[in-house]
């Protein structure tokens, strides 16, 4: 289920830009087991960054090979991270504290070089 997330995902973005680009089909070139995509998935140059409540695992494109991985306390204050973006050389989450009462939500920032947490915006 984690890979078909992951896999999925990634078609669902190519087959969104393909078009854009004048690509007409799609090829998969590789698939690796990604027990960290629960949450989402983001991408730069070279690494995938999966993401599950608590977690921020790092992975080389080529080779899908751990390069790196954030992992938060189970008591918080991170509890449910749900995205990820990649800009600047940052990794930027949707975090909340689901499934609490009442709904918190904040921006979070990690560095993707190092996988520390920066903080917020």
């Amino acid at each position: 289920m984690k890979t078909s997330l992951a896999a999925l995902l990634a078609a669902f973005l190519l087959s969104a830009v393909a078009p854009v680009f004048g690509a007409s089909a799609l090829k998969q070139i590789g698939e690796f087991n990604v027990p960290e995509a629960n949450q989402g998935v983001g991408v730069d140059d070279r690494y995938f960054y999966a993401v599950d409540n608590q977690t921020i695992a790092k992975y080389d494109k080529k080779t899908g090979k751990l390069a790196g991985k954030w992992q938060g306390p189970k008591e918080g204050p991170i509890l449910h991270l749900d995205s990820a973006l990649l800009m600047d050389g940052k990794i930027f989450c949707a975090h909340s504290n689901y499934p609490d009462w009442p709904m918190t939500s904040s921006l979070e920032i990690w560095d993707a070089a190092t996988m520390l947490h920066v903080g917020k915006p």
